[in-house]
């Protein structure tokens, strides 16, 4: 990338602190945005009154980072990347997580990390969460019916999330689709296991949208509680099909037919999302999971069952070609997710859809692709 590297040796050969600071004005005067993308390779620089700064993304994997090199009081570093890739990245300044100040895109909270890169189970959600940036390389392509997602525009949304009240203590939310309240027909719905679907997934959003660009059918969103912890996971499937089911079914024009009823699923939910499928095989039809992370003896016995199914399944798997894993601790989430694939391949009865995609992990990259997993689960109009 010889732009930016007659910029970095410019400023490195320049020994004086006055000449070389005017030189790194200039060159963040010329590149006022980070990173810079010079052909297949990505430069991230920061500035600023920092001892240390760190680079750290689902690139390099969870617990993993990368120094930046520094000249003066700026900081860089250059990754070189397939075309298409686009993925996601926090700079810890001083060991403290912040997005890229120099990053136009607005910053989110990962859904996926905590702290210093560790891993973001349910256990630990109370810990300090990952601010993070993305960015894209040239020829990622962005989907055309994504809404404004930075905007909080569920007032002008046609459909509707509703908070319905399974018990006293238990309440779950709903998403209705637009000209549900004025219509008789009956609706495909999916149930959604995960607690951020749409506190940073913006599932409804995300569902409305493709309902409106004619991408998915009209379809109900039932958004689950999750105050699981381990001894409640056995008894899942059986507070699904006895408490939560037939109170949907009863309170909302859902399809009753099991072809017409699908779970979706991310991350460390997929396991438990395949655990009910297997269970209650006489209710799902159809199975959506993205990043997988089938992590212990347990899921993965979990997952060695669900590709046995012995009726007709719908399913879409996907994983990121830069998904969740840990090279210094030689595991890999996305081994574990092309296991599952390629055994549910063999299934004659189980139909599959999915694969590697150009991505990372977490909300800001899973709903980029809700399109492809809800027209596999609900389908498209005719």
């Amino acid at each position: 990338a010889p732009g930016f590297a007659r910029w970095i040796d410019a400023i490195e050969q320049e020994q004086e602190a006055g000449p070389r600071r005017q030189l790194i004005d200039e060159f963040v005067a010329a590149n006022p945005r980070s990173p810079v993308i010079e052909e297949n390779i990505a430069h991230f620089f920061y500035r600023g009154p920092a001892r240390d700064v760190a680079l750290a993304s689902p690139l390099f994997g969870s617990r993993q980072e990368r120094q930046m090199q520094r000249v003066g009081d700026l900081f860089y570093y250059a990754i070189q990347l397939p075309n298409d890739q686009r993925a996601d990245y926090s700079l810890f300044v001083d060991f403290a997580s912040q997005a890229d100040p120099r990053n136009p895109r607005p910053a989110f909270e990962s859904a996926v990390f905590i702290d210093q890169m560790e891993i973001r189970l349910a256990t630990t959600r109370d810990c300090d969460p990952v601010w993070m940036s993305w960015f894209a390389m040239p020829d990622w392509k962005s989907p055309g019916w994504l809404p404004d997602l930075e905007l909080d525009d569920r007032h002008a949304m046609a459909g509707r999330t509703v908070e319905y009240a399974l018990s006293e203590n238990s309440r779950l939310d709903v998403y209705l689709p637009p000209g549900y309240a004025e219509g008789t027909q009956r609706y495909p719905v999916v149930y959604v296991l995960g607690p951020d679907a749409r506190s940073l997934g913006r599932l409804d959003s995300v569902a409305e949208s493709l309902i409106r660009t004619a991408r998915i059918s009209p379809c109900l969103l039932v958004f689950l509680p999750q105050k699981l912890g381990e001894p409640d996971i056995l008894q899942y499937p059986a507070y699904l099909t006895g408490n939560v089911i037939p109170a949907i079914d009863q309170e909302f024009r859902t399809h009753p037919d099991r072809e017409q009823r699908a779970i979706l699923a991310t991350g460390f939910y997929a396991p438990l999302a395949m655990y009910v499928a297997t269970e209650c095989q006489q209710f799902f039809g159809a199975t959506g999971l993205q990043s997988p992370y089938i992590l212990g003896a347990s899921a993965e016995q979990v997952a060695e069952k669900f590709a046995r199914l012995d009726r007709e399944h719908r399913v879409y798997c996907e994983w990121g070609r830069f998904d969740l894993h840990c090279p210094t601790e030689n595991w890999d989430m996305r081994r574990s997710a092309e296991k599952l694939f390629q055994a549910i391949q063999q299934n004659q009865g189980m139909s599959i859809q999915g694969g590697t995609v150009n991505d990372t992990t977490g909300w800001q990259s899973w709903r980029l692709r809700m399109d492809r997993v809800l027209s596999v689960l609900v389908g498209k109009p005719e």
